[in-house]
């Protein structure tokens, strides 16, 4: 995985609270990890709006890493499982480019 490209001094209150309602449901499929993973999509597209859909969903791993380190490498492993899960839903409709869709 590439570097991170957003500084860890950026990160938005909205950003950390999505991500605990992300690691704390730990289910995709649930509505509350589904607005918290598209409003974590939405904070770091506006950090970086000239990203690709990879870059973001890149930077989501990171900012789980920084606010949530273990040191256990299966704890580690389902965290960025559980964040990847998560922010694969808008990453897929950013990639075909249905803005409409991320809107609602």
């Amino acid at each position: 995985m590439r570097g991170r490209k957003i500084d860890p001094v950026t990160y938005t209150a909205e950003m950390k609270l999505a991500l605990e309602v992300i690691l704390k449901e730990r289910d995709p499929k649930k509505s509350s990890s589904q607005r918290a993973a598209l409003a974590l999509y939405r904070e770091i597209r506006k950090l970086m709006p000239n990203a690709r859909a990879k870059e973001v969903g890149a930077e989501a791993i990171w900012i789980g890493r920084e606010e949530y380190p273990a040191q256990d490498e299966e704890l580690a492993w389902l965290r960025d499982r559980a964040i990847r899960k998560a922010i694969s839903v808008p990453l897929a409709i950013d990639r075909e480019k249905k803005v409409s869709a991320l809107v609602k």
